[in-house]
């Protein structure tokens, strides 16, 4: 089965930075980010085999050891920020959800022996919402999420990823939101060019170095390995969406960047997918 699907064209495996709220404000003639973004999704859109759906995780939907997966037609949006401009709180992603995809989903993670639910009524967090109307504002890619099983630890979020690889097969793009770097307490609001501190680069060059030797397993245990781990990452869900897309990948997968930055000082918005030679 594994053979059989490797060969098969599909869609790629991503983790995308969920970067702050200003994103939102952002465009593509005034963002290094947005525009990356929106040029990636765009040439995806627009090639030959284009995604009919979206799985994600992201470090605001989390559970204990089990995984909820969203059912919701319309699932709407939370904007769950304070602080930040009105015009933010006006905002709104009108994706659809998608039952079928979601009933897959819960089918996949079952067969990996974890345990799994569905339930209506979980909206879009700013992880998701943000990015998607950053990279894809027409709206026209139904999103499925998956809460994260934080108990489980990080190779159990890498196992979540493996249980519904087999979808980028029919047509389903399998996204982790997060952040390789994310300290709020640090971030230097008025300096989004800023140069980065120096623990934020180490941390994402150790990343970098890890993502291209494909070291998976240390990866995994990135909060022992990595330097200045727990002052990069002092809630290291929100780099859990790595070692779901990382899970989600396939043997002649290639790493391309989509972005590498830290605005801030200490805010990735490194974004990097896991995708066939000839995406």
């Amino acid at each position: 089965m594994e053979k059989e699907l490797s060969q098969v064209a599909r869609q790629p495996s991503l983790f995308i930075s969920h970067a702050t709220p200003m994103l939102a404000l952002a465009t593509s003639d005034d963002d290094a980010y947005a525009a990356s973004l929106r040029s990636f999704f765009t040439r995806l859109m627009s090639g030959r085999s284009r995604p009919r759906a979206i799985v994600a995780v992201t470090p605001y939907a989390t559970s204990k050891d089990s995984v909820e997966v969203s059912l919701d037609r319309e699932p709407g949006i939370i904007h769950g920020f304070g602080g930040f401009p009105s015009s933010l709180y006006e905002m709104n992603y009108a994706c659809a959800g998608s039952p079928e995809v979601a009933a897959q989903v819960a089918g996949l993670i079952g067969k990996a022996n974890i345990e799994v639910g569905l339930e209506t009524g979980r909206r879009l967090d700013p992880a998701v919402w943000i990015p998607m109307r950053t990279a894809r504002p027409e709206a026209d890619l139904p999103i499925v999420t998956v809460s994260m099983p934080l108990e489980l630890g990080p190779r159990g979020v890498l196992k979540l990823g493996h249980a519904v690889r087999e979808l980028r097969a029919e047509g389903v793009l399998i996204i982790g939101f997060g952040a390789v770097v994310y300290n709020a307490s640090a971030v230097q609001w008025h300096g989004k060019h800023a140069r980065p501190v120096a623990w934020a680069e180490e941390f994402q060059k150790w990343i970098l170095e890890r993502l291209v030797a494909k070291d998976v397993e240390s990866l995994v245990e990135f909060q022992k390995l990595a330097p200045h781990a727990s002052l990069v990452q002092p809630e290291p869900k929100h780099l859990y969406p790595l070692l779901f897309a990382l899970g989600a990948a396939w043997p002649g997968d290639e790493l391309q960047i989509i972005f590498d930055a830290i605005e801030y000082s200490t805010i990735s918005s490194l974004s990097v997918a896991l995708a066939t030679p000839e995406l």
